[in-house]
């Protein structure tokens, strides 16, 4: 598995385009270099333990990006 986190508390607001980029462009490295299958499953911390990460401002939007899967 691979954690990525992005630094903040997204509870009332969303990280900034710039960092949402960024993530969405590390996840597409792992996958075009073949360090993350194409078929890899995204989870929210939220998804694997009980935390309010990554925020309920930010989990809504990473649920509607690719390979999103609540089910661990």
């Amino acid at each position: 598995s691979v954690g990525i986190w992005v630094i903040g508390d997204f509870t009332s607001r969303v990280p900034n385009a710039a960092a949402q980029s960024r993530v969405q462009a590390l996840i597409a490295c792992g996958t075009s270099s073949g360090y993350l299958p194409s078929s890899y499953k995204l989870l929210g911390h939220r998804d694997v333990t009980a935390t309010a990460c990554p925020g309920d401002q930010f989990y809504p939007i990473i649920t509607g990006w690719p390979n999103y899967s609540p089910d661990p």
